[in-house]
């Protein structure tokens, strides 16, 4: 059990791995376990469990379901489900529950999934019912169960078995939707829409919501797919080919794209254009502050530093966090801030509603955005003109990582040369921005870099490859000199 410990699977904000490979059943038994136990120490009667579509997710989530029962904590199953849901529930679990006539507040939520990641992947994201378990509490909580293990003071104890309570409250989530967003307050019905589900577990839920909104719609990838063998789970740009074709050729007003567990959004404009999520993050900012005094907005490190600035001109604060959605959530509830949101696509938005990332949310709210103003959207955009972007990687250990950003941070202080060290190294210039930091999800060094022309960005490129190539040269062993060497070029595409 203790080796577990030593597994790479206890991320900053969850657990993730490869099933079978560095995530293993007994990783599952241990884990439930101590969250079982830590749940019973907080005075916890229930827990909320979901699931995404994957394989491995039905054996996880059976695993889960039984170490809770075993020592009387009761499930609340709510299977196969988008990961906001889970949210959704947990924010408001007294009134779902109700609905069901099951009395009192859940303790803890868990969802079972690997996110955007490949089939084979997979974890579990952790919600308290007041805050969201970091990498960090995890850590701490598998401990303290192990150290009570070695001391044998849980072995001999005897539970009564929790009751296992299987509901679906896809209405109750929709409802919650409907109302907060106030989309039943425009007409949607002239609105043709493209819908990219990517297989993933937004499939179960969206159904419902669209025969409300009424709106012309062409759905694909729009099945549960274990595989994601129609794109994958990640809806990044060069994923979204056939979806770009769909809304082109079908001239459609817009389009939709989510990850496979349903909490990541992105927009596509009937060009063909693909939001960013700082792009998605500010249409949204901008018809809020017309309701809202002194708004406030969090984005994560990656955000694209014209968004920042754009946001900020116009009378915004801005606060700058790491990436991840537990850090994000936990600062926007600790803060009071209503609206957050990173660059890949997670919007954070609590007005009238909770500190969750809900693309369904977000999708009323941009078509009531549009059916207000059908000219409000591409305003804002044009706001933020045009620039370039850089997205690379180089993959190596945590620990290698690590060792590569202190020695970028080192270099940068003996050149005199300012820059932000709160999640990896983000140096800013007028003209631009770079980003190098460790990857939260995957083993590898992450490169991002900002311009507002090409020149500029490839500029900027050839600032960080020399510095990274200066570090590698000075490595031991020749692996990390060949894979910086093997960096690519900026392949570069037009954001705005």
């Amino acid at each position: 059990m203790q080796e577990l410990l030593y597994k790479d699977i206890i991320k900053s904000y969850d657990i993730r791995g490869v099933w079978e490979q560095n995530l293993l059943p007994q990783d599952i038994d241990l884990i439930s376990r101590c969250l079982a136990n830590y749940t019973l120490s907080r005075g916890g009667k229930a827990v909320c469990v979901g699931r995404d579509g994957r394989a491995s997710s039905k054996i996880i989530y059976e695993i889960v379901c039984n170490n809770f029962i075993k020592i009387g904590i009761d499930i609340i199953a709510l299977g196969l489900i988008h990961t906001p849901m889970l949210y959704l529930i947990m924010n408001d679990s007294k009134n779902a529950l109700n609905t069901k006539s099951i009395d009192g507040i859940t303790e803890m939520g868990l969802m079972i999934t690997g996110s955007h990641n490949p089939p084979d992947h997979n974890g579990i994201k952790i919600m308290l019912k007041d805050r969201f378990l970091e990498g960090a509490d995890i850590k701490r909580v598998v401990d303290n169960y192990l150290n009570q293990e070695i001391n044998s003071q849980n072995i001999s104890k005897q539970y009564n078995s929790g009751t296992f309570h299987d509901l679906n409250l896809t209405e109750y989530y929709i409802t919650k939707i409907v109302k907060s967003s106030k989309i039943s307050d425009v007409d949607c019905s002239n609105l043709k829409i493209a819908w990219d589900l990517g297989g993933g577990a937004i499939a179960v839920i969206l159904p419902t919501l669209l025969s409300i909104l009424k709106t012309h719609n062409i759905l694909i990838n729009e099945l549960i797919d274990c595989k994601f063998s129609g794109r994958s789970a990640n809806p990044i740009p060069e994923n979204l080919s056939e979806l770009c074709d769909k809304i082109m050729s079908n001239e459609c007003d817009f389009g939709f794209a989510f990850d496979g567990d349903g909490d990541r959004i992105v927009m596509v404009m009937n060009d063909g254009r693909i939001l960013t999520g700082g792009e998605l993050l500010y249409i949204i900012a901008c018809d809020m502050k017309n309701r809202i005094d002194h708004l406030k907005v969090i984005v994560d490190i990656k955000m694209s530093q014209k968004i920042i600035d754009r946001l900020k001109s116009n009378n915004i604060d801005v606060t700058l966090l790491p990436s991840g959605h537990s850090i994000i959530k936990n600062n926007m509830s600790k803060q009071k801030i209503i609206l957050a949101g990173e660059m890949s696509g997670h919007i954070y938005c609590a007005e009238d509603y909770y500190y969750i990332d809900d693309p369904l949310l977000i999708v009323c709210k941009v078509i009531r955005i549009h059916q207000n103003d059908n000219n409000f959207i591409r305003a804002r955009l044009g706001e933020l003109g045009v620039s370039y972007s850089y997205e690379g990687n180089i993959k190596c250990s945590l620990e290698i990582s690590e060792g590569i950003i202190f020695a970028i941070g080192m270099k940068l202080i003996n050149l005199g040369i300012p820059y932000c060290n709160i999640d990896g190294i983000r140096c800013v210039y007028e003209w631009g921005y770079w980003l190098v930091r460790n990857s939260n999800t995957e083993d590898i060094l992450m490169i991002h870099i900002e311009s507002d022309t090409q020149e500029k960005l490839y500029k900027i490129w050839l600032m960080v490859y020399k510095l990274l190539l200066e570090i590698a040269k000075n490595w031991r062993g020749n692996d990390l000199l060949l894979k910086v060497k093997n960096m690519n070029r900026p392949s570069i595409y037009k954001k705005a």
